[in-house]
């Protein structure tokens, strides 16, 4: 049981808190579980964002980044913007251990090449 739980601990933690580069109090060194936040699956193409307020450190806000139709999924990107195709599917493999399906993964190989030239800039 104590695996089985370290197992589900260490796929949905999320770092807790504001890191900021221009303030040196600011830190990601605490992790935590969320009940509805940790739930919350990834695509390269996600439709909400987070984010983190500095008088309430300890609460995500979760806003919408495209248009959501009733009942669709709601997805964040774990990763950020950037990085490559192979970059990504490296990352969710190591971190999360899963092969991500979503639309951008899922695209011919040369829309993957075209997609990962945007996401250079």
């Amino acid at each position: 049981d104590l695996v089985k739980f370290w197992r589900i601990f260490c796929v949905n933690t999320v770092g807790i808190g504001l890191v900021r580069i221009d303030d040196p109090r600011s830190s990601n060194d605490f992790l935590g579980v969320y009940k509805q936040f940790s739930r919350i699956n990834h695509s390269c193409s996600s439709n909400v964002i987070q984010d983190w307020k500095k008088e309430t450190p300890h609460k995500i806000e979760v806003g919408a980044a495209a248009a959501i139709k009733k009942g669709e999924e709601l997805t964040l990107n774990y990763l950020g913007l950037l990085g490559t195709w192979e970059e990504r599917k490296q990352k969710l493999e190591r971190k999360w251990y899963f092969q991500c399906l979503c639309e951008v993964c899922s695209l011919t190989e040369q829309e993957r090449k075209n997609n990962d030239m945007v996401r250079k800039f």
